[in-house]
């Protein structure tokens, strides 16, 4: 992927799963700056709103996180049914970090 991002550094899916990756290896503390790329380069890249969210979970930054796992949720069209899994535990994520 950084072979790739070298030549292309205006790909958000090259991002994007470059913070997929680091995720995968529990690192969730490099997954954070390609994943805020990704969205700044596609703001309509929905899933990674989800896992920049999660990435921020995972790194006790609760208030960033609430805010991505909300964008995440309103963002998300009604009928992906493929992402229904996400979406439960973005709903129930955004219930306890409320509280």
């Amino acid at each position: 992927i950084n072979l790739a991002l070298d030549i292309d550094k205006n790909n958000s899916i090259l991002y994007y799963y470059q913070g997929l990756t680091y995720i995968a290896m529990n690192n969730y503390a490099m997954a954070t700056a390609p994943l805020y790329k990704a969205i700044e380069l596609d703001n309509k890249n929905v899933i990674a709103y989800f896992y920049l969210a999660l990435s921020l979970d995972n790194l006790s930054e609760q208030q960033n996180a609430l805010e991505y796992y909300q964008k995440f949720v309103k963002l998300l069209p009604v009928d992906n049914y493929a992402e229904s899994e996400k979406l439960n535990y973005a709903k129930t994520r955004i219930q306890k970090l409320i509280k």
